[in-house]
């Protein structure tokens, strides 16, 4: 697995881990190693990246335009202001949305919304990327 482009992409931090249901544990196991490596070396998209740290959401263009975020909660956001919403009101859509992800490990079925937290219009996720599995 570690010859695999996505490996590489990784751990040059030119990608956002982002895993799904179909994706065979076995194959996802090494992934989080290059996350790490990416990370605390502070490569490309983590040197920007404020998924975790928290960012301001006063319109649509701090989304698109000034904050480096998981593109699965870029286009979470996108979607919902474009539809009318403020940053207040995403929690309360994504809770009525009940997107369902696994928290790794220990496989803890949720939700997306149990791992996003909104404090009036500042947005961050609670869990890492790498430990989430999507659905869909």
């Amino acid at each position: 697995m570690t010859d695999s482009l996505n490996y590489h992409s990784l751990l040059e931090g030119l990608a956002f881990p982002t895993y799904y249901t179909g994706l065979f544990p076995d194959l996802r196991a090494e992934l989080p190693n290059a996350v790490t490596i990416a990370r605390t070396a502070n490569r490309e998209i983590w040197s920007r990246d404020v998924t975790m740290s928290g960012f301001t959401v006063p319109n649509l263009q701090a989304v698109t335009d000034t904050h480096v975020i998981l593109p699965k909660l870029f286009r979470r956001l996108v979607e919902f202001l474009r539809g009318g919403g403020s940053a207040t009101g995403f929690k309360t859509v994504m809770e009525k949305k009940a997107e369902p992800i696994t928290i790794l490990p220990g496989a803890h079925f949720t939700h997306f919304d149990t791992v996003i937290d909104v404090q009036g219009i500042t947005v961050k996720m609670t869990e890492r990327p790498e430990n989430l599995v999507f659905n869909s």
